[in-house]
């Protein structure tokens, strides 16, 4: 009889007093390898803040090896018998990998008398483990893929009985990644318990024993991959997004707020028929304060889309519109003049002039619409005043270079929503590996509609079509495909 390592009845978890997660039920066997599926990137957090042990559950029974838990206990016992891996590095710099891993293990029992026997103790789990990695390395110097491995032995070091591996999709190779579950494969014959975490992660059905699909904060089921094909269960949790989206769709925008709209809304940028080379009788539109996310499966596609807007390429037939007035432009000068702006990946590595100050770099665009706009103390006040809701610094004295990467992605943001065209288009917006970025960068979009702006997302990564409410348009071969056919494509017919 299979011995459970945890169970979760009917569990509820709360953030700022606000209930995320409302009906939770997992039940993981020991030395399983059980992978969870999740629609939100909310639901994400506040379930690893449960397991890493920061937050109690609001409600519900959990159980440990077969122990009932306290809820206040909760924190306590998820902190001594799990840990998490995920984007975020949790060894320490200054130690070594040796130090790394065995400090906190309990094999060394003086760390100054018996410092010697650390890599003596690390060769012994490296040939257990069959690891090959040269732990004479600067924890520095490791690349996201050992800096895994360092933490996967950590865990077994450490005597950890659950790892949870959260998102690792977003920030390894696929190469990496089978090299990865080679070693919890090893792990998981020692005895170890392991939780993939993922928002429509493929790979869960490649290297799960069993999973579960959590929609909207309740979870649907618990399934063995070999007996469900993968597309119902996405197709289960599409259901619940279609049904969100189509409700709002009434709605006259985000928040309640109507920007003026009456009826239908006016449609801000459109492609009608539009034709090049590679793309084949291409339509599309968004309206005032939406988002429309082009899901495109090869790289051509999206070049053809950017450099018409850019104007870096003409169509061959077929009309492009901005406001209802036809589009034309030669650079990207002409498209901001137009109502087109961009955010091009990584933004607070390319969209800065460093010689600049902060105040210089919002400016500039608005330059172009308020003549001798530096000399007019009263818009600078107004732009101190703006930024100053979102990030706590003064733009007039901090420099740059002084700014943190996600200060930098709110500034990059901040910039057009000052400006505010008539579109913004987001240039793969998701693809950094920090979490709190990825996040920012979904509050900024919203901020975005909220003035009326629209906003175009262009990513290659399906499941970051999931992390913003809007259309979604699917584009292969430069044709617009059906949701049907990109389930097929990406999943076939398992």
């Amino acid at each position: 009889m299979r011995e459970e390592m945890l169970s979760i009845e009917d569990c509820s978890i709360s953030s700022s007093g606000n209930t995320i997660i409302s009906q939770l039920y997992l039940q993981i066997y020991k030395a399983e390898i059980f992978g969870i599926i999740l629609d939100r990137m909310i639901d994400r957090k506040c379930l690893l803040e449960l397991l890493r042990g920061n937050v109690p559950p609001a409600s519900g029974r959990i159980f440990i090896e077969g122990r009932k838990i306290v809820p206040s206990e909760c924190p306590r016992h998820f902190s001594q018998a799990a840990a998490v891996i995920d984007n975020t590095s949790k060894l320490i710099s200054s130690l070594s990998i040796a130090e790394n891993v065995l400090l906190f293990s309990g094999s060394i029992r003086n760390y100054i008398v018996e410092k010697k026997k650390y890599d003596g103790l690390l060769d012994t789990i490296k040939k257990k483990l069959m690891v090959d990695i040269d732990t004479d390395k600067p924890v520095s110097c490791l690349s996201i893929k050992e800096r895994v491995i360092i933490e996967l032995i950590r865990a077994y070091a450490e005597g950890k009985k659950l790892v949870v591996m959260a998102d690792i999709t977003g920030f390894l190779k696929s190469t990496e990644l089978e090299e990865i579950f080679r070693l919890i494969c090893r792990l998981r014959n020692s005895g170890t318990t392991f939780i993939i975490i993922e928002v429509y992660g493929d790979i869960v059905f490649k290297w799960a024993d069993r999973l579960s699909v959590i929609r909207e904060g309740k979870t649907l089921g618990i399934f063995s991959p070999g007996d469900i094909k993968r597309q119902q269960i996405f197709s289960a949790i599409m259901k619940g997004r279609k049904r969100k989206q189509n409700s709002r769709k009434a709605d006259a925008g985000p928040d309640g707020q109507d920007f003026g709209f009456n009826g239908e809304r006016d449609k801000t940028l459109e492609f009608v028929d539009i034709n090049t080379q590679l793309l084949k009788d291409l339509n599309l539109s968004v309206g005032s304060g939406e988002v429309l996310k082009i899901y495109y499966m090869d790289d051509a596609s999206c070049s053809h889309i950017i450099e018409l807007l850019k104007g870096m390429r003409r169509q061959l037939s077929g009309r492009m519109l901005v406001a209802g007035k036809e589009y034309r432009v030669r650079d990207t000068h002409q498209a901001v003049d137009k109502g087109i702006c961009f955010i091009e990946e990584s933004p607070y590595k390319s969209m800065f002039v460093s010689e600049m100050s902060i105040m210089d770099n919002l400016c500039l665009p608005l330059a172009r619409k308020v003549p001798l706009m530096w000399a007019r103390k009263r818009y600078g006040r107004s732009i101190k005043e703006l930024v100053s809701q979102f990030i706590d610094i003064d733009i007039g004295k901090v420099k740059l270079s002084a700014l943190s990467h996600v200060q930098l992605q709110q500034i990059a943001y901040l910039k057009w929503y000052m400006f505010a065209p008539a579109v913004v288009v987001c240039i793969k917006p998701f693809t950094e590996v920090d979490i709190h970025i990825r996040e920012v960068t979904v509050e900024m979009i919203g901020l975005l509609q909220k003035r009326g702006i629209s906003v175009v997302i262009l990513t290659p990564n399906f499941s970051e079509t999931y992390l913003v409410d809007g259309e979604t348009l699917y584009i292969k071969d430069g044709r617009i495909i059906g949701e049907d056919e990109v389930y097929q494509i990406i999943y076939g017919s398992k």
